[in-house]
């Protein structure tokens, strides 16, 4: 029997009693008629777009970070140590992106220059070059 996956649009050959014993009454897919299969195939098409867009904006975003560099100014001891220490949020205030984005594997404790790796959700990568320098 053919059904479409309502969660993803699919369209998928299942056994007839798995579809009415399990798909059907759980609200996970329904029958696969030719209207439903039209409807299906379309908001497939609407999703593909909307992913092609999202993947463009995200690498216009990156190609405009890579040439900035962002300096933050944070108040530090004589040794270079932060008295806080900076986490994805600090760094996106300063940057004008989101946090989500910004992967860190730990906060940032000292004064410098750093490499901070950026990950979309379109599977896009890039890095934003941060400096920290104390405050005077």
């Amino acid at each position: 029997m053919k059904v479409i996956i309502l969660k993803t649009n699919e369209i998928k050959e299942v056994a007839d009693g798995y579809a009415r014993n399990y798909l059907f009454p759980q609200k996970l897919a329904i029958s696969a008629t030719a209207d439903a299969i039209k409807k299906a195939e379309l908001a497939q098409k609407e999703k593909a777009a909307k992913a092609e867009d999202l993947t463009k904006k995200d690498k216009e975003t990156i190609e405009k970070l890579s040439d900035k560099k962002v300096t933050l100014k944070v108040k530090a001891n004589e040794e270079g140590g932060l008295f806080a220490a900076l986490t994805g949020k600090d760094i996106a205030s300063v940057a004008g992106i989101t946090e989500e984005i910004i992967k860190i594997k730990k906060p940032i404790k000292k004064i410098g220059e750093y490499e901070i790796d950026l990950e979309f959700k379109s599977g896009e990568k890039g890095i934003i070059k941060l400096e920290i320098i104390p405050e005077k």
